[in-house]
């Protein structure tokens, strides 16, 4: 988002947390070029000592601080504590994007509550339709709400690098057999055991993860010991990411009836996954789970195949119509590749500040 918005002509700054646990792009010398993002943007770290009395004080107080210093026309958030500091404390024109509900924690809730009510808040962001239906019982009437699903990098819709090539640099150009990959985090919900299910079955399948925590990827490692078609890969730059979607024959999405994210809580009722964007635009058919929140952009037989996530036989047999009729597994990722041109990034950004009315180049 902050590459969009800076290739709309503004100038932006990206403000974070120095992490001093280093977890964080341990040892990465240039961000940028990490993410695979264009350089247009500031970053700028802000000291975070890691005591937890702290906390507050460094989302709320201090990182908006910073912000008011370089005069913007709008701050973009993700964080309740700072949008609050934002809106209520310095009384500045504010994003506030949210990808959960409303917040449990009492202290949280009234953080949002005064946040929902204040005149500086520019924009609610909500992700999904069932995000919107879910908590506008809970909101303002009046409040400035937007629905704008995640979405990918318009170059990836330009990449023309071929399945052989994406093998060859990924040193798989001798493999025989077909190729199903995931991508992203192994936590619960995320479909890792269907997975682990499905490469004991269909042998003429190799199935790669890739992502995950080093703790979560022994363990299943431990739990697959002799399954020679399984293969984790493990945390993989976002630049090279799009390598392993070009080479797969099939990307799969089996997120479960509750979907875990970092902080424990199930989103699966209105979340909307960066990788679904991501796999769209890599060109390669995609097998998903049948939650109703992904069918707002994923459409049964049209743009991908849609699966019971407890019927693992239907999953096999999905994997075996796309292997055996490559006509069809081309027309579900021709259809879902035009489809996603209308989620990039920049278009977000774009209707974002058309939303927010910022309109000429600007902080």
């Amino acid at each position: 988002m902050c590459q969009a918005y800076a290739g709309l002509g503004h100038e932006v700054t990206l403000i974070v947390p120095a992490w001093r646990e280093e977890l964080i792009e341990p040892g990465i010398p240039d961000i940028h070029s990490f993410y695979s993002v264009s350089p247009n943007f500031l970053i700028r770290r802000i000291p975070w000592t890691g005591w937890k009395s702290f906390h507050f004080i460094h989302r709320a107080l201090l990182m908006p601080l910073v912000a008011r210093y370089g005069r913007p026309s709008v701050v973009h958030t993700r964080g309740v504590a700072a949008a609050w500091g934002l809106t209520r404390l310095f009384h500045m024109p504010t994003i506030f994007e949210t990808h959960s509900s409303i917040p449990v924690n009492p202290r949280r809730r009234s953080l949002f509550k005064q946040i929902s009510r204040s005149s500086s808040l520019r924009a609610l962001v909500l992700i999904t339709n069932a995000q919107a239906a879910y908590m506008k019982p809970f909101l303002p009437e009046s409040i400035p709400l937007v629905i704008a699903p995640d979405g990918v990098d318009s170059d990836w819709l330009e990449q023309t690098i071929s399945s052989v090539e994406a093998r060859h640099e990924l040193g798989l150009s001798d493999e025989k057999r077909s190729i199903a990959v995931y991508t992203g985090h192994l936590y619960q919900g995320r479909g890792i055991e269907l997975i682990i299910s499905l490469a004991k079955r269909m042998k003429d399948y190799l199935f790669l993860i890739v992502g995950g925590g080093e703790n979560d990827i022994m363990r299943y490692r431990d739990q697959t010991v002799g399954v020679s078609n399984l293969r984790f890969e493990g945390f993989q730059s976002p630049s090279k990411v799009f390598l392993y979607l070009r080479a797969a024959d099939v990307l799969m999405m089996p997120y479960g009836n509750r979907v875990q994210v970092s902080g424990g809580g199930d989103v699966s009722s209105f979340f909307s996954p960066i990788k679904m964007f991501e796999y769209m635009a890599a060109g390669r058919p995609i097998l998903a789970s049948r939650l109703s929140v992904l069918q707002e952009v994923l459409h049964d037989d049209s743009n991908a195949l849609l699966l019971p996530y407890d019927e693992p036989q239907r999953w096999c047999d999905a994997l075996i119509r796309l292997k055996n009729d490559s006509d069809f597994g081309e027309r579900l990722a021709s259809q879902a590749h035009s489809d996603v041109a209308q989620y990039t990034w920049k278009n977000r950004a774009e209707r974002l500040l058309q939303e927010t009315d910022v309109h000429e180049a600007s902080r």
